[in-house]
């Protein structure tokens, strides 16, 4: 197991490990508060977990590739990132706000937001995103917080790419995203998996041509799609809006063998491009 800089700008805030007889060896990005011009990132070759809880932050990058927080495992492990407040902000190609992601032989990825604001402004950039390759599931929640992209192609706002095996689910209970591309997404292209897609508060908003506020999809294999969107307490309406050419409120997609669900039992959907 080993941590090493991802680049220059590498922050390292705190890196532990374990001794190596103990069954779940952790691989901790900690600490707080940090502010400056790097990054938060933290990666494993080995067999130990991720574990990337800063607290409050304030990162701040403008160059390509350089994510905000960045988790990256190429063994066998999981991944937990939690962004609990503080701000990120990325206008580099490709520099998420955000990154969980696994291209190792088996291990989950789990991400939480629960405070804070993350800004992207570069092409190819998403606010939160989660990603794997191999088998695993892949989590994310956001329960509060927002998350804005700007104007670069395909920057989606909360996203899960799976293109391995397992469950793919983003869930959304409360927070704003405000998005170019898809706001609130799972794309699955492994063979089997099922998609899970749930929001239950907040509000999202996809300005761009095609794009979704909330959508499920899996291209091939088996596994069930399940896009749901309802609202949880009527004193915080859940609000989907999509505002662009040909935009889509809420929308899901199936190819291979399995199930598509849709379900709206609440909330305000919008689509006015």
């Amino acid at each position: 197991m080993s941590v090493r800089a991802l680049g220059a700008a590498f922050v390292l805030l705190l890196a532990l490990a374990l001794p190596a007889g103990e069954a779940s060896a952790q691989n901790v990005c900690a600490g707080g508060p940090h502010s400056g011009s790097g990054r938060l990132a933290c990666e494993d070759r080995g067999a130990g977990n991720i574990v990337i809880a800063p607290g409050r932050v304030g990162i701040s990058t403008t160059v390509g590739d350089h994510r905000g927080i960045q988790g990256v495992h190429l063994a066998t492990g999981n991944i937990d990132i939690d962004m609990t407040g503080g701000t990120i902000v990325t206008s580099g190609r490709d520099a998420h706000g955000v990154l969980g992601d696994h291209t190792g032989w088996s291990g989950n990825v789990d991400i939480d937001m629960t405070g804070g604001s993350i800004t992207v402004t570069g092409e190819l950039a998403t606010g939160v995103l989660g990603q794997s390759v191999g088998p695993g599931s892949i989590d994310i929640l956001m329960s509060g917080g927002s998350v804005t992209t700007g104007t670069g192609g395909s920057s989606a706002g909360v996203a899960v790419s799976h293109y391995g095996t397992g469950a793919a689910t983003v869930r959304m209970t409360g927070g704003t995203i405000s998005s170019q591309s898809n706001s609130l997404s799972v794309t699955h292209r492994g063979t089997a998996g099922n998609v899970i897609v749930s929001m239950s508060g907040g509000s999202v908003t996809a300005k761009g041509t095609s794009a979704s506020g909330v959508n499920g999809s899996k291209s091939d294999g088996t596994g069930s799609v399940t896009v749901a969107v309802s609202e949880a307490n009527s004193a915080a309406p859940t609000v989907v809006k999509a505002e662009g050419l040909q935009g889509i409120g809420v929308g899901a997609s199936r190819g291979g063998a399995g199930s598509l669900s849709v379900t709206v039992s609440g909330g305000l959907i919008e689509a006015s491009g």
